[in-house]
């Protein structure tokens, strides 16, 4: 038991020393106005703003449309994705104790 409380006692009995270690800032006073204060900085946030470009080649609307109807629209990656769920699993492999829920 002492052996895992024992990191824990460690930690505690270090806080004093590192506490020492940190160096204590003196802060001017703020009812001061005369006080020094550091210089407040403004970066723009649209200083690294770059111009949207078009890409060099679109394909025409027209074209890309009639090769998605050629490839069967939507009804093809449903299709997919329906038939990747649908495959059966490795004859050697283990069961996540959650496999069977998909197989109503």
């Amino acid at each position: 038991m002492l052996r895992h409380a024992l990191p824990g006692l460690w930690a505690l009995a270090c806080i004093p020393l590192f506490s020492l270690s940190t160096p204590v800032h003196a802060e001017p006073d703020p009812r001061d106005a005369g006080a020094t204060v550091p210089e407040a900085v403004y970066r723009s946030p649209l200083a690294d703003y770059r111009r949207f470009e078009e890409p060099a080649e679109v394909a025409d609307w027209r074209v890309t449309n009639d090769t998605v109807g050629r490839i069967g629209g939507w009804r093809s990656y449903a299709m997919e994705a329906y038939q990747e769920d649908a495959a059966e699993p490795e004859a050697g492999a283990e069961s996540n104790g959650h496999s069977g829920h998909m197989q109503h």
